[in-house]
């Protein structure tokens, strides 16, 4: 066999363990709701490993290549990587020997390039199934990395940008400095995140009694909508964002206490009979209009566009069509139940459409 015929044969084969190992790493992740940004993978090109054999003087390339598969996973906190490796070590065969950690390598005294990396096999165990026959002893690497991490590996290892090779020392004194940096902040959004976790636990928790003086917050406000509305209608579980936030505290709401005020007996009466499903936000402001709807609109008119049917029927419950065109035709606010005179010749055009379609494809049957 010529000698770049094995190592072509063998490249065909990484081709499919490329895919087929990205595929295990996200399916593990997902399963145990491991959050990542990206699973990449790429296999080497023929003229990239033998590249490598000839830079590297190997004698025994068949065994010394580790990487002609490399699978790449960026996830957004230092802390998500031990959850990650943890994955990849239960679902692969790690050769430990030759996995390191670089930020190990580093020390405790220099900044620089870190990252957790795994030379790794799918495993005898799987050698059985006929998607992974020939691929199980077949080693390849994954790289572990923030998206922090990943911005640096990218700017120092692409030529582009300039920051390889020997720079002079006033630079790579002023590089250091801003790695340094980088480093700093990676590792406090990962403690902050883990503080939201917390917080976020903490008030899943208490006592409903105990989070009347919490401060209005989106975790604080999400637990209360739960526990008041979940079991009268169904809620889409969106993450309250920070306008819905802002308007309440607009509104008078700072404390969880104060939220009482708008979700009263004549809101959960008017809900029961008009609204069925609806998201945070949704309620958040159908809850502030039932309650003061003039205020509401001075306050906000303009800030949103669109109203579903349940919600335009909830609020003309309380305050009547001609209450409702006012404030929804001054704000631009748009509602299936009640449209101009313009939409709804559209409307009508489009549904004859429709029905001149329906009744040609029938003929024609």
């Amino acid at each position: 066999m010529k000698d770049s015929e094995w190592l072509t044969n063998l490249l065909a084969k990484h081709n499919n363990l490329t895919g087929e190992a990205k595929s295990i790493i996200r399916n593990a992740l997902d399963q145990k709701g491991v959050e990542y940004i990206e699973v990449d993978g790429r296999t080497k090109t023929l003229n990239s490993a033998t590249e490598k054999i000839k830079r590297k003087g190997y004698s025994s390339p068949e065994k010394q290549l580790t990487d002609l598969t490399g699978i790449r996973i960026v996830t957004f906190f230092e802390f998500q990587i031990d959850q990650i490796s943890q994955t990849i070590k239960e679902y692969f065969e790690v050769d430990e020997y030759n996995s390191l950690d670089r930020t190990d390598m580093l020390g405790d005294d220099r900044v620089g390039y870190r990252s957790v990396h795994f030379v790794c096999t799918l495993g005898e165990g799987r050698d059985h199934l006929p998607e992974y026959r020939g691929l199980c002893g077949l080693k390849f690497e994954v790289q572990v990395r923030t998206v922090l991490q990943h911005a640096w590996a990218e700017l120092q290892h692409d030529r582009a940008y300039k920051f390889s090779g020997e720079l002079p020392g006033h630079l790579k004194r002023e590089l250091n400095l801003y790695a340094g940096m980088l480093e700093i902040v990676d590792g406090a959004f990962s403690k902050i995140a883990l503080e939201v976790d917390q917080y976020k636990n903490n008030i899943d928790l208490r006592e409903d009694s105990n989070l009347q003086t919490e401060d209005i917050n989106s975790i604080s406000v999400e637990r209360y909508i739960s526990d008041k509305i979940s079991k009268l209608v169904s809620i889409d579980y969106d993450e309250i964002g920070p306008q819905p936030i802002k308007e309440l505290k607009y509104f008078g709401c700072h404390k969880i206490s104060d939220l009482d005020h708008i979700f009263n007996e004549e809101f959960f009466r008017i809900i029961a009979k008009h609204v069925k499903e609806d998201n945070f936000t949704g309620i958040l402001r159908t809850a502030m209009m039932l309650y003061d709807i003039d205020r509401y609109f001075q306050i906000f008119g303009g800030s949103w566009h669109g109203a579903d049917l349940e919600t335009y029927a909830a609020l003309k419950d309380k305050w009547g069509e001609e209450k409702m065109k006012k404030y929804f035709d001054e704000s631009s606010v748009d509602s299936f139940d009640y449209i101009g005179a313009d939409e709804s010749d559209e409307i009508t055009e489009i549904i004859d459409l429709h029905k001149s379609v329906i009744d040609k494809a029938k003929s024609q049957v």
